[in-house]
């Protein structure tokens, strides 16, 4: 296993490590299968129609773990979104940090209205999570007209540009 899909498993908890082929995913909450949600850790799982569609059209900016979900005879991937981009606009994003103390102080503990620096974002960028904020992952408009039949997703508007 290469280190980038060793490393960001690792961090999201998993530990001795099998073959990529034999992971297993448990379903937490039982119910209707979604193309897109998040696992324990934040670890984004898709269909594989959907890992495909995104690596497609975002090629280097993801990384695709094949998984199997618990349950379901469907192939599902990790996504993992390699592209971490620093663009909050502080002066604009409304949310409350971590505090001093903490190990993560300096990043948002919550956000209730993300604004982005575009001028931070490449253009050539269609898929990305936000430095100093992990839990988002945010899309250009044409991946997110590209996704708009897949289900377990939430498009968020992020502020308008100034």
């Amino acid at each position: 296993m290469d280190e980038i899909k060793r490393g960001y498993l690792e961090a999201a908890g998993l530990r001795d490590l099998p073959a990529p082929e034999t992971l297993t995913v448990p379903i937490d909450n039982p119910g209707h299968p979604l193309h897109f949600s998040f696992a324990s850790h934040d670890m984004l799982v898709v269909a594989q129609h959907i890992g495909e569609l995104i690596e497609r059209m975002s090629p280097g900016d993801v990384e695709r773990i094949p998984v199997r979900v618990e349950g379901r005879n469907e192939p599902y991937e990790i996504l993992n979104v390699l592209t971490r981009i620093a663009c909050i606009d502080r002066d604009r994003t409304v949310g409350e940090l971590w505090p001093d103390a903490s190990e993560r102080a300096g990043e948002y503990r919550m956000i209730v209205r993300l604004a982005l620096d575009p001028d931070r974002v490449p253009e050539s960028i269609r898929i990305f999570q936000v430095g100093g904020w992990k839990v988002s992952v945010v899309v250009t408009e044409d991946l997110k007209e590209a996704l708009e039949d897949a289900t377990g997703l939430t498009f968020k508007p992020t502020a308008p540009p100034r």
